[in-house]
């Protein structure tokens, strides 16, 4: 036995039920949308809609946290501005009026500041938007002089070398 709840048009599909179930028989509680807390729908603590997506928000707090196919898992906190997603390009934190972010996505990450941006991406490392160190490259060879002039082309390959990997200027 249970209760079962349908659109006041006749013939209308059902849109939420209580008890058994028609269809399957499971005990419990099913609707297409749902508000749970809150005084209303308008400032309800959980919401739930007929595509799954779910929507907490925490009492007496100022964040929310979503569920669903556009957001995936997202955080978010309108009294700090804070803003933290996690979907299948990585995952990204940010705030706003501030200008420090960061992301960490499938090819790196990169924190993104006031004082410039720091990324590790595609095997390039960057500090504050100046390149620490670049990805693998060949070096200047094993050193072998037979003149002081192969020794400065040698040190100039080096220094070469040094600068195509960031590490010095």
């Amino acid at each position: 036995m249970g209760i079962n709840i349908v659109t006041s048009a006749s013939g209308a599909p059902l849109i939420a039920w209580m008890g058994h179930s028609p269809n399957t028989g499971v005990q419990g509680f099913w609707a297409q949308r749902c508000w749970i807390g809150g005084t209303s729908e308008v400032n309800a603590a959980i919401v739930a809609s007929s595509t799954g997506a779910v929507s907490i928000q925490i009492p007496g707090g100022t964040a929310t946290l979503k569920i669903n196919g556009t957001d995936f898992f997202r955080i978010q906190d309108s009294f700090y501005g804070s803003d933290i997603k996690l979907n299948n390009f990585g995952i990204s934190v940010s705030f706003a009026g501030n200008p420090t972010s960061a992301s960490v996505q499938n090819i790196g990450f990169t924190v993104f500041g006031s004082n410039g941006n720091s990324s590790l991406n595609d095997g390039a490392l960057y500090l504050r938007n100046f390149q620490v160190l670049s990805t693998r490259q060949a070096g200047p060879g094993n050193p072998s002089f037979s003149s002081v002039a192969a020794a400065q082309i040698w040190c100039q390959n080096l220094l070469n070398a040094l600068r195509a990997h960031g590490l010095v200027t």
